[in-house]
């Protein structure tokens, strides 16, 4: 059973590498970036209310810490694009 696991693991780590491969090449860095922040942050939702796993205090810590770290990223990203739009506001 073992080894059926071992020779099958290779194909859920294949694809999202590929797809994010394909995300850097065709898409901006930006988004990019952003899917992985929110990509811990859908794992962490989806382990606690589908598969119903039991929360500690470093679970909800680790929730915080992606939640602040996405909004610190969101408000430098706004920031940088409304910087880069000030020179055509005139």
């Amino acid at each position: 059973m073992v080894a059926l696991l071992v020779a099958f693991s290779g194909l859920p780590t294949a694809i999202p590498l590929a797809t994010f491969s394909y995300g850097v090449q065709h898409s901006h860095y930006l988004t990019v970036s952003f899917i992985q922040y929110l990509n811990p942050l859908i794992q962490f939702c989806v382990a606690v209310l589908l598969l119903h796993e039991p929360m500690r205090a470093q679970g909800y810590a680790a929730f915080m810490v992606i939640w602040v770290a996405i909004a610190v990223y969101s408000f430098g990203a706004i920031r940088a694009y409304w910087e880069r739009l000030k020179p055509y506001a005139r």
